[in-house]
């Protein structure tokens, strides 16, 4: 997608939180894993505020990593090396997003922080650089990271409180070609066409599982 086309589907999909969020009566509920539906909401608010965060930081030096694909080659190529850290850290930073704070203010803080993500984008272009774990990367190819993180956990979120909110076509339509972007980067692409025409099951190995 063209820059814009990124800019408004992240901040549709910010928007479109806010509704999730607010029709979720208990968040102590299973929701994915070893996550209650609070961690996993708490993980999907660090979709919408950090790139936030990442924008007020001075523009890196180096870089920028040549696609939104070497992004998450290089996540799943740390995560192999240590599973059991990686989720630990990322279980870690959803639980500190929302600790201590009463639900009944989780729909209010994810509509101040769409609000947030609209101030900041619309005063700079796609090509502005920031820091993230993997690298500097343009805003334009990081926020597509977040579209992902963000439909995908939307999603889950929505299974596990039997919700019927569904991401924005845009959001699912570039979910979809950025996980067969990473697949071809991995050299997986032909397992991944054999298990999406059920010729063979499909893995981890060619559908990378977000956690």
């Amino acid at each position: 997608m063209q820059w814009l086309q990124v800019h408004d589907t992240f901040l549709s999909l910010a928007d479109s939180l806010v509704e999730l969020v607010a029709g979720v009566e208990d968040f102590s509920i299973p929701a994915l894993g070893a996550w209650d539906a609070d961690r996993l909401t708490g993980h999907l608010l660090r979709a919408v505020v950090t790139p936030v965060h990442y924008l007020a930081e001075p523009e890196p030096d180096g870089g920028p990593l040549p696609s939104t694909a070497d992004y998450f080659v290089r996540y799943l190529d740390r995560r192999d090396e240590d599973p059991e850290a990686m989720a630990a850290g990322i279980a870690s930073r959803a639980g500190d997003e929302l600790e201590g704070i009463d639900p009944a203010a989780y729909p209010r803080m994810f509509r101040e922080a769409a609000a947030a993500a609209r101030a900041a984008l619309q005063v700079i272009s796609g090509d502005r650089k920031v820091p993230t774990p993997m690298g500097p990367m343009r805003i334009h190819d990081y926020l597509r990271t977040r579209i992902l993180e963000a439909t995908v956990h939307g999603v889950d979120l929505a299974r596990a409180t039997h919700s019927r909110w569904e991401p924005p076509e845009t959001a699912v339509a570039d979910s979809l070609v950025l996980l067969t972007e990473i697949s071809r980067h991995r050299g997986l692409g032909v397992d991944l066409l054999l298990a999406l025409t059920g010729r063979t099951s499909c893995d981890d190995r060619a559908l990378p599982v977000l956690s």
